[in-house]
């Protein structure tokens, strides 16, 4: 009996660190949802900040008008044609919910502002063009963000995890999206354009600005405002300031 038990002893011993492995690696599972949400909030915004500010900021506030509405338009009409053609093929394979269809198609239409205007650049668009379509693009993801969180507060009641729209906190997202957004996004570039005129080694601007990119971005998700619209209105502004 001793004999048995000190070789069970051993053999538990040997796989201990194969014990150890597994957990590490689950871990390593585990975390890697959380690893790309941490390297996204690292990664874009001083991405969108770049590309809002190389915009033209007077030729952008000339045809805010136009920009918005071809904003709008186009994502909303791309968003229900992709519904009507992936509607009946997700439902039907997938089993996936009515709500969650338009979820997932809320966040595949929406464009990518970082490689639209990188494209403009490659093959050197007309500039006029280049403001209406990099505009529309900027605005893109603040439209895409209010939309995905419209769809997924639907989702929750259809999927009887809410029993029914919590209509004052949909009103408040709505404020803060198109309201709130944007002048967090003014009211920051001219507080830190201020503070930039007060320095004067250009490292101690350049250093500032990328915290306060950083800060905008979290200020605007801290007040469920939608970081995307803010940080391009905070890059506008800030470039109009030059």
């Amino acid at each position: 009996m001793k004999e048995e038990y000190n070789s069970n002893r051993k053999s538990i011993r040997r796989m201990e660190p194969k014990a150890q492995l597994v957990t590490r690696s689950r871990k390593g599972r585990t975390s890697v949802p959380r690893l790309l949400s941490n390297l996204t909030d690292v990664m874009l915004p001083p991405l969108l900040f770049e590309s809002s500010f190389k915009i033209n900021p007077h030729l952008f506030f000339a045809k805010i008008y136009l920009i918005v509405s071809l904003t709008v338009v186009a994502y909303y009409v791309t968003l229900f044609i992709a519904s009507a053609i992936m509607l009946p093929l997700l439902t039907q394979t997938q089993q996936l919910k009515v709500s969650a269809v338009f979820l997932f198609i809320s966040i595949i239409v929406a464009t990518d502002p970082v490689a639209v205007v990188a494209i403009l650049e490659q093959y050197g668009a007309p500039h006029r063009l280049r403001i209406l379509i990099e505009g529309e693009s900027l605005l893109n993801d603040g439209l895409a963000l209010f939309t995905y969180r419209i769809l997924q507060s639907a989702l929750e009641v259809e999927l009887g995890i809410s029993n029914k729209f919590d209509v004052p906190q949909l009103i408040f997202v709505v404020v803060m999206s198109v309201v709130g957004s944007p002048l967090i996004g003014a009211i920051g570039a001219r507080v830190v354009a201020w503070i930039i005129a007060k320095l004067q080694e250009n490292k101690k601007r350049q250093a500032f600005i990328l915290v306060s990119v950083y800060g905008m971005f979290m200020l605007c998700e801290t007040c469920n405002a939608s970081p995307a619209l803010g940080l391009v209105v905070f890059g506008i502004m800030l470039s109009s300031y030059r």
